[in-house]
């Protein structure tokens, strides 16, 4: 075992080692966003059942929801309510919720499609709430996507997702919001993709038409082969970055065994913050796997606060727990832990970027422990000025480096603690400033 603590190597600013307790970097201050309220008020209340609906699930219910689409709450009782394919356009101040107690469920009568991609489908829409429903997808064949757009507002809460999706590339939710100013709330949405390796299923998806904002509170989603939250489109990607950048916030939440990405965010700003990403098991991947935590790509200046990402030993391959692809610019991961035991898998992989503008990474108060062996906790490409502030990385895998900057010069590692079996700091082309770095050799087994 070997340890070193690295002083100050001035690269960024010679006058700072002149003051020992000048700060090399100061903490960024990122805007809080708030969870939105959404509470239309409504001309007309109705019991759906007294209104007409069948709660026993023989006769399909679309002609009494297609017959009440403005300035109307339908209340369901418990029951089964059968749903062949309704197309809304331009519902406004409607509603669809929950008596008090109750637990109905929509299910797909027998004459719909099979899968259908728009079961349940709203454009143009403005007021609008789903709340307390539940969708019965356990009989076989039986799947369906709602899609959502329109100028705002809108409400999903307490939407529970029985069943898994059999249908190949299956969206369970698209949201966008049309309207800048418009936003949409999807809180304590509770679903399952599927477990069958051929199908790709994919949870809530944000469009490149979404302008507004949309914020994901305390969902809880797995087993998604194809991103749980889908969200990159929004700023574009690929280097066409042309669509309506609307923000997209995820708040709280557990994200297990989900392939692609758990939370794929790329419009400017986005946030993920105090989200639970478990991966113990390789989930299911007809298109490929790459099994990341959490997925930036596209725009800038996104930031991942206070997230818990647990990684198993038995966790599919995939490019990091967090991933920053080249479309991105700029990112502040802070606060976070990630406990890495998946042997080759970096905990944060930044690629190298192909945008304008500042391209950094910014690390702030991130922990990365656990027992991965082989590449390296951190790896950062062509991303200069990056910071590395408070952090601290400990991996007793075998042939494990500790940080890897390539071609990252004028970056500041202030403050850290890295103890790995292998390198500790790998710098290639990568001037870096250093102060109060410690650095630890641990034994191998070798």
């Amino acid at each position: 075992m070997s340890t070193g603590v690295v002083g100050g190597c001035s690269l960024l600013d010679p006058a700072r080692n002149q003051d020992p307790s000048s700060p090399l970097w100061t903490p960024q201050q990122i805007p809080r966003r708030e969870k939105p309220t959404v509470d239309p008020e409504f001309e007309t209340r109705l019991d759906a059942v007294e209104a007409g609906a069948d709660p026993t699930g023989e006769t399909p219910i679309d002609h009494l929801l297609t017959d009440h689409t403005e300035e109307t709450l339908l209340v369901f009782p418990d029951g089964q309510y059968a749903v062949e394919n309704v197309t809304i356009e331009r519902p406004r101040n409607l509603g669809w919720r929950a008596a008090d107690g109750a637990t109905p469920t929509l299910v797909p009568a027998e004459s719909t499609p099979a899968g259908g991609s728009e079961w349940l489908s709203f454009s143009d829409a403005e007021n609008l709430v789903l709340d307390g429903l539940t969708y019965d997808f356990r009989r076989p064949g039986t799947s369906g996507g709602t899609v959502i757009s329109g100028p705002g507002d809108v409400l999903v809460r307490d939407l529970t997702v029985r069943g898994e999706f059999d249908r190949h590339d299956q969206q369970l939710l698209r949201i966008d919001v049309t309207d800048d100013d418009g936003v949409a709330l999807v809180e304590r949405l509770v679903a399952s993709g599927t477990r069958q390796p051929g199908v790709n299923t994919t949870g809530p998806y944000v469009g490149r038409h979404h302008a507004g904002t949309v914020f994901f509170s305390d969902c809880r989603l797995s087993q998604f082969s194809d991103n749980a939250i889908y969200a990159s489109p929004p700023g574009g990607q690929n280097g066409e970055f042309d669509a309506e950048d609307g923000l997209v916030v995820v708040d709280g939440g557990l994200f297990r065994n989900n392939n692609i990405a758990s939370i794929r965010l790329g419009s400017t700003g986005a946030t993920a913050r105090n989200a639970t990403i478990v991966v113990d098991e390789t989930p299911p991947h007809p298109n490929g796997l790459d099994v990341r935590g959490i997925r930036l790509r596209g725009m800038r200046e996104q930031v991942v606060d206070n997230c818990t990402i647990k990684y198993g030993p038995n966790a599919g391959i995939g490019t990091g727990a967090i991933a920053i692809h080249g479309d991105n610019g700029r990112a502040t991961v802070r606060n976070t832990q990630i406990l890495m035991d998946r042997n080759e898998m970096d905990a944060i992989r930044a690629k190298a970027p192909d945008v304008d503008g500042p391209v950094g990474v910014v690390l702030e108060n991130v922990d990365i422990t656990g027992s991965a062996g082989g590449k390296s906790a951190i790896r950062i490409d062509e991303r200069p000025e990056t910071v590395l502030h408070r952090c601290s990385v400990q991996q007793t895998g075998r042939h494990r480096n500790g940080v890897l900057l390539v071609d990252s010069g004028r970056s500041v590692l202030s403050e850290t603690t890295i103890a790995v079996t292998g390198q500790p700091l790998v710098t290639r082309n990568s001037p870096v400033e250093t102060a109060h770095l410690e650095t630890t050799r641990l034994p191998s087994d070798d």
